[in-house]
């Protein structure tokens, strides 16, 4: 009985370990991507007419030890946006890139209107199979801005 509980110990606290670290390694990973600039992300802007593209590149590397999961989606019936949802299973050692792409109708009005432009996404983030986490956030911002 004694084996077999310092056999459960030793593995949860391997896999204990290996979680931290790995969390611990792609939360550096995905915070260079805002620091690196054009070598970790580039966007572009196609604005034809009134309607308008956004292209946005994001290239993640898994530095930790378990595989990595990423995702970049926003919900349907947001007026004049539409998105491309993207994903991206790394893993470790492997670098990905996330394509995403939001499309604006009626462009130069959503920018023009009092408000601006607000729309809803989400940024998910997977440690296969033990945690995940899920940010919401404003990614109008970007679009008006211009994009890059």
């Amino acid at each position: 009985m004694r084996a077999v509980s310092l056999a459960i110990l030793l593995v949860t606290g391997v896999t204990f370990f290996a979680l931290v670290y790995s969390a611990y390694q792609d939360y550096g990973s995905l915070t260079s991507v805002s620091t690196n600039g054009p070598s970790a992300s580039s966007s572009k802007t196609v604005v034809n007419g009134n309607n308008a593209q956004f292209f946005l590149n994001v290239t993640v590397s898994n530095k930790g030890l378990l595989p990595f999961r990423a995702d970049l989606s926003c919900p349907p019936g947001q007026p004049h946006v539409t998105c491309t949802p993207t994903s991206v299973n790394l893993d470790p050692g492997k670098n990905g890139t996330l394509h995403f792409v939001i499309a604006v109708s009626n462009y130069t009005q959503v920018l023009t209107s009092p408000g601006g432009l607000h729309m809803n996404g989400t940024i998910r983030f997977e440690l296969v199979p033990f945690a995940s986490l899920s940010l919401n956030l404003d990614f109008g911002s970007f679009v008006s801005r211009g994009g890059g």
